[in-house]
């Protein structure tokens, strides 16, 4: 760290700062500054425009019995890029050791009557107070005298307080004592810096390392990626999940294919300007229920999900919240939540140009709302434009099931993991990646060998699980060169044959069933999949290992594929094993609104009720709970 001495403005290098107290200015630069460079040779210093400022600052430190001063604007070598980097990662700290912080408002009016008097109204309109720098500088600096620009005193950091946290939205805790910060949610933090602007664009994020806490590596000409650096460092300091809570909100309106879809990082401070008052809740699990870490596929949550069937997403708690009349709600707390989407890969943020809450202070574990199991959640930092194609054309021939049942008959449906069962994981996981639970959909990407496999269990079937079989049969015409590939939609039904077993919990398939299956691969000539059908066998068997009831036999009805020019109704029945009711499965291809090729799947329980017997004897609801 580089000093000036006072009495002859001389550069000396020292290497402990509280051994030599020193003044420290806070100033918005203009043209003709003093540089590193112009200190070696005080006659050519002199004559730049801005040698006042270091003739001031070195006059009233002298004043003070100070014997040094520090400005930014000559006591760093900026040519040298090392230097630059460990000064700016140096920065805030220098601030908070330095004796007194001298902030010279070049644009606030010297008072009519020439006397040094307090600020007043004018102060809000200082362009000091919009820079990107002088942020951490505030907060940073113990004691601060402010002046105009005559050099008039215009008052302290003390005596202007109120007039400072109404200006800048920060917390009066953190302006006296700056070590109140780790107190702060990130996202609040944040939104102090909304509405500041610096000289380059990196410098939004270099500017806000201390406030953090963190450090970066400076890397002048990588533009706004400085600003995602900047939040998975602190990603990586932190398990404070306000740092999601940002709502998309740049100075020009972004085309509707950015606003539904984006990475789970913000653009920019301005994304924070809604979190001024945002809160911690008070449920102490906050700090233990969630986690996250920063990968190479982007940020990995350990994490509580609620399906939101009807925008056909997922509601991930912040476990942080905004007070009720700000989002003007009559509840007097609503949680922060971020939605999601499901694609194939994993997951992305869900209309991120507004804010989702829930009329909860915390995740109601094991209730109808919130899943009861820690899902692992990955989301990417950033979702590039080229990006887009496939996440907005995700239910690309998808399989879209559909459930119908007599009125009273409730019905649950589920996937099948090949990790599981295992007893300390949920056996309804969103595993397989292709299963997006919130749209009752298999999003297969087109991917030829894709096979997918739904469990459905009837209230008034109880031991009996339907495994509803479907998959892409992919073909070419007679010269894979010049035709199109096209793809096929096939479905199965599995019956099992387990008539006296006690009710059990939709269980995974059993070893005949996985030949059956293989049959299914080597008529349609798809073995890509044969390994993986291994891996679910031996799964299965160690479920019969540890005593978990299981179907012992099973009846596969003959496989029907649609031809490419009769993309009409598939429709199959089989027998339940219960005389009175039948398990129907259609299938119909249809088009979204997005242009989308999807396939409808109708699962129908038909049943024949007996005469004297009320339809809807079983009590019950419909629909799938949880996940």
């Amino acid at each position: 760290m580089r000093l000036i001495d006072v009495t002859d403005f001389s550069l000396i290098e020292v290497y402990d700062a509280q051994a030599n107290p020193y003044a420290i200015l806070s100033h918005t630069w203009g043209d003709g500054e003093v540089t590193f460079q112009d200190m070696a040779n005080l006659e050519t210093a002199k004559e730049r425009n801005a040698w006042s400022k270091v003739e001031q600052t070195c006059a009233l430190a002298r004043s003070q019995n100070i014997p040094f001063a520090w400005i930014d604007t000559c006591c760093i070598d900026k040519t040298s890029s090392a230097e630059l980097t460990e000064a700016i990662n140096s920065m805030f700290d220098w601030y908070k050791k330095a004796a007194i912080c001298y902030t010279y408002l070049n644009d606030l009016p010297e008072h009519p009557s020439g006397a040094p008097s307090p600020a007043d109204g004018d102060l809000e309109g200082c362009r000091w107070f919009s820079r990107g720098w002088t942020l951490q500088e505030l907060i940073a600096s113990k004691a601060i005298e402010f002046y105009d620009e005559s050099w008039n005193n215009r008052g302290t950091k003390k005596s202007l307080e109120g007039q400072l946290c109404r200006i800048t939205g920060i917390d009066r805790d953190v302006l006296s004592n700056s070590e109140e910060l780790p107190a702060i949610p990130v996202a609040r933090k944040m939104s102090w810096a909304a509405g500041r602007c610096t000289t380059r664009v990196e410098d939004v994020a270099y500017s806000l390392l201390g406030i953090f806490g963190v450090n970066m590596a400076l890397i002048y000409g990588e533009g706004s990626k400085a600003f995602i650096r900047l939040q998975e460092a602190i990603a990586q300091s932190t398990n404070d999940l306000s740092l999601f809570a940002w709502v998309a909100d740049g100075p020009d309106p972004p085309p509707s294919s950015v606003r539904d879809y984006h990475g789970i990082l913000a653009g920019s401070p301005q994304d924070f300007a809604g979190c001024g008052n945002l809160r911690w809740t008070s449920d102490p699990r906050r700090r233990s229920r969630q986690s996250f870490a920063v990968t190479n596929k982007g940020v990995e949550f350990q994490t509580l999900l609620r399906i939101d069937r009807e925008a056909g997403d997922y509601l991930m708690p912040l476990y942080c919240y905004i007070p009720a009349w700000e989002v003007q709600v009559f509840a007097p707390v609503v949680m922060i939540a971020i939605r999601l989407v499901k694609t194939p890969a994993g997951f992305v943020r869900h209309k991120a140009d507004r804010r989702s809450v829930t009329h909860e202070d915390t995740p109601a574990v094991g209730s109808d709302n919130w899943d009861p199991f820690t899902r692992t959640v990955c989301v990417p930092k950033t979702v590039h434009p080229a990006e887009l194609a496939p996440t907005q054309s995700r239910f690309q021939y998808g399989f879209r099931f559909r459930i119908q049942a007599p009125r009273g008959v409730t019905w649950k449906m589920t996937t099948y993991n090949p990790v599981l069962p295992r007893p300390d994981i949920d056996p309804e996981s969103l595993c397989p990646s292709y299963w997006d639970p919130a749209n009752l959909t298999f999003l297969t990407a087109g991917y030829a060998p894709f096979t997918g496999l739904l469990f459905v269990a009837f209230s008034t079937l109880p031991g009996q699980a339907f495994a509803v079989f479907c998959g892409l049969s992919r073909t070419v015409g007679w010269s894979y060169l010049t035709t199109p590939e096209r793809h096929l939609p096939w479905v199965a039904i599995h019956i099992p044959d387990n008539r006296e077993a006690q009710p059990i919990c939709i269980p995974p398939p059993d070893e005949n069933w996985i030949k059956a299956v293989e049959w299914v691969f080597s008529r349609n000539r798809q073995t890509s999949y044969l390994d993986s059908l291994d891996q679910t066998g031996r799964a299965a068997r160690n479920a019969s290992e540890t005593g978990k009831s299981i179907p012992t036999k099973v009846a596969l009805p003959e496989l029907r594929v649609a031809e490419p020019d009769d993309l009409g109704d598939l429709e199959m029945t089989s027998p339940t094993g219960n005389m009175r009711s039948e398990v129907k499965v259609a299938v119909e291809t249809k088009e979204t609104r997005f242009g989308e090729c999807i396939y409808d799947v109708q699962v129908v329980l038909d049943e024949q009720i007996s005469a004297g017997e009320e339809p809807g004897s079983v009590p019950g609801r419909h629909g799938p709970p949880g996940l």
